[in-house]
């Protein structure tokens, strides 16, 4: 059975100069490019890196990303055959890694938005739409909403596709047992399956998309609070229940 580990950390970070530079710098030394108007990307990539190299043995001198035709980062020295996925909203990160095959991840704010159906009807197919406006309580049809976005997002992720390709293509539905399905246009892609898990930090919620045909051991860990000081990561396993 093929493992996926996913990890989650609140940063609380966010907007502290010194910070950010101690990312930034770290990043040079390995001569990993970033944009210094995003923050949030050399977060990532700080932790994911330090993933990596602690958790999975990749020396440092060998870790450095490039990217696909739609803007997925990949190891461009993957020998190791490792994959990963980084989502991030406001100040929690989320990444996935698997050492078997391509994946997806997203990560949402759990808020009430006041254009919820719009936005709905513009990204959403009928019978998504249906779904959600079925529900009765307004709590139930945001969870509904957050929940296909979440799916939507990290299909797209899983599959290489990128956002650009189009939200609105992407129809989700329940296969059964806590998992989910695909299609695009009519046609069902079983290539993919997509799971979710439950709250994290009260208000945020993340899924994750996987090759349909496998079924993964998960094992979710919580990034404990920490100023990113590159020594040891501090780690505790979690088992959030999927949802």
């Amino acid at each position: 059975m093929p493992n996926l580990d996913i990890y989650y950390y609140k940063c609380n970070y966010i907007g502290q100069r010194n910070f950010i530079d101690r990312c930034n710098s770290f990043l040079t030394t390995l001569d990993i490019t970033f944009d210094e108007r995003n923050d949030y990307r050399s977060i990532s990539r700080v932790l994911l890196i330090q993933l990596l190299n602690q958790i999975y043995k990749l020396p440092l001198s060998v870790i450095c990303f490039d990217y696909t035709s739609t803007g997925k980062p990949y190891l461009s020295d993957n020998s190791a055959g490792i994959f990963f996925s980084i989502s991030h909203k406001k100040d929690v990160f989320v990444i996935a890694i698997s050492t078997q095959y391509e994946i997806g991840v997203d990560v949402e704010y759990i808020a009430k938005r006041p254009k919820l159906l719009r936005i709905a009807q513009r990204f959403f197919t009928t019978r998504e739409i249906h779904n959600i406006t079925s529900k009765v309580s307004i709590d139930c049809k945001l969870d509904t909403f957050f929940d296909l976005w979440i799916l939507k997002e990290s299909y797209l992720k899983a599959c290489g596709a990128g956002f650009q390709f189009g939200v609105e293509k992407v129809e989700v539905y329940s296969s059964g047992l806590k998992q989910y399905g695909f299609k695009v246009g009519e046609t069902d892609n079983t290539q993919y399956s997509g799971k979710l898990f439950e709250k994290i930090y009260s208000e945020y919620k993340f899924g994750i998309v996987f090759p349909g045909k496998l079924t993964p051991k998960f094992k979710t860990f919580e990034l404990l609070d920490q100023d990113l000081s590159l020594n040891n990561l501090a780690i505790q396993e979690t088992n959030l229940m999927r949802v």
